[in-house]
């Protein structure tokens, strides 16, 4: 009967102590290894965007970067159905799909105007309202091997909505 309790007794430390062991297992066997490059980036992208609207229902949007390094701005323009607009080319703007790119802009420096010429839908004339939505984003500019610059949209953005 003595040499039962002590095999039960052993057996039941043994069985608390393997608990501890998964544990411990886990720590010494899970490793991982990582290989590649980051690209350096300095500093974020910052604009500022300010927007005016005249008496022909043009928007007027003047951006300017207010960060410490060269960056790319881009502009969007939102409208709800039966809202038509569309962007008035300007020097310095090219067009990437639904946005309106600048740059690279150094620090301190203004954008040329971009206009966003609004067609007011018949809705509106009888008092209902309607709103063209500008949303801005900068990045800072990234240089190749070759020294020319370019944006990586997927960086981060800074900016802002105006309505």
């Amino acid at each position: 009967m003595k040499k039962s309790t002590i095999l039960l007794s052993c057996l039941a430390l043994a069985l608390l102590l393997s608990l501890s062991v998964g544990g411990a297992l886990a720590y010494f066997t899970a490793w991982t290894s990582a290989s590649g490059t980051i690209p350096l980036r300095v500093g974020p992208g910052e604009s500022t965007m300010t927007e005016t609207v005249d008496a022909n229902n043009t928007k007027h949007i003047a951006v300017t970067n207010t960060g410490t390094v060269p960056c790319y701005v881009r502009v969007r323009a939102f409208a709800g159905a039966g809202t038509v607009w569309d962007y008035v080319p300007a020097a310095g703007w090219t067009a990437d799909g639904d946005w309106m790119v600048c740059g690279p802009l150094e620090p301190g420096a203004a954008a040329n105007e971009l206009l966003i010429a609004v067609t007011v839908p018949a809705a509106a004339s009888n008092g209902d309202a309607f709103s063209v939505t500008v949303v801005s984003e900068s990045v800072p500019a990234l240089y190749r091997a070759d020294g020319t610059a370019y944006a990586d949209w997927s960086f981060g953005t800074g900016g802002g909505v105006s309505p």
